[in-house]
């Protein structure tokens, strides 16, 4: 490895967060073949997807000198091609050294290539499943005007879940109805690199763009709540986490808990959800 590989490597290492719980991935120097190119424009486009990876906090990015160790490894190779260059690679299981898929991009000329580092590395990690991000206690509130709505539930690593409250709520005319649930369920997440989606509504129609992170489908069984919601279950919800992964939401749809018959006055739409999400554990 050259040294100008390794200065880079040191000034990337401390922007990397460690922990047990995040996979590791080691990208291998890329090789070079061709007559053009450098090895040092394969390091230069090793430590962008590097600092690209790393920067998106879900993967703990090592170097060459930790492959043996990593729970994924990326090795690729940089060549040219009668249109320009071409950066492709193939990503292994560490442990079984199975391919698992590859990724390629390119390019009239190197610069062109830096500037298709993200989609080459959301190619590479595309079989490479994120942590979990959702496992904890987390607890969503609605304000009303003759109270607050409260849901706190905890995601557990073995995907069930424990509903420690779960309000709902029915605005009729003349009365209010608020019961206090509680009870269990479970849970599926697929976490990936983030992507922008676009939500349609009923009749295919695009109504907003956003950002997602994943999607989660959640099956809750309530106690002591009315009886419209004793089982709830909600399929691909899109989630969309804040940087530091201590709030997230629900950005297609919500967890539905109430009915609302009292106008604009008591909350802005007829359907009530859980939506927006704080981490409290």
């Amino acid at each position: 490895m050259s040294k100008i590989f390794l200065f880079m490597l040191l000034l990337l290492s401390p922007c990397i967060a460690f922990s047990q719980s995040v996979p590791s991935l080691a990208i291998v120097p890329f090789e070079v073949s061709g007559r053009g190119l450098s090895q040092e424009d394969a390091e230069a486009l090793t430590f962008r997807c590097m600092e690209e990876i790393a920067s998106w906090g879900a993967l703990r990015v090592v170097g060459e000198d930790q492959a043996d160790q990593a729970d994924y490894v990326i090795r690729g190779n940089l060549s040219r091609n009668t249109a320009g260059v071409v950066l492709s690679a193939t990503t292994f299981d560490g442990k079984t050294d199975k391919a698992l898929n590859s990724a390629k991009e390119e390019a009239a000329d190197i610069s062109g290539l830096s500037e298709l580092i993200f989609s080459f590395c959301v190619q590479a990690v595309e079989q490479v499943p994120f942590p979990n991000f959702l496992i904890g206690k987390w607890e969503a509130s609605i304000p009303l005007p003759n109270g607050t709505l409260l849901c706190r539930m905890e995601f557990k690593s073995n995907r069930t879940i424990v509903v420690e409250q779960y309000d709902t709520y029915e605005n009729r005319p003349g009365s209010v109805l608020q019961y206090h649930g509680y009870g269990t369920g479970s849970y599926t997440y697929i976490g990936h690199v983030r992507k922008t989606m676009a939500l349609r509504d009923s009749r295919g129609a695009v109504y907003r763009e956003t950002p997602v992170d994943g999607s989660v489908s959640i099956s809750l069984t309530l106690e002591d709540a009315l009886p419209a919601y004793s089982s709830l279950s909600r399929s691909r919800l899109y989630i969309l986490f804040d940087d530091a992964r201590t709030n997230f939401e629900l950005v297609s749809a919500g967890l539905l808990c109430g009915e609302n018959n009292g106008g604009t006055a008591v909350y802005p739409q007829k359907t009530m959800a859980y939506t927006r999400f704080t981490k409290i554990q």
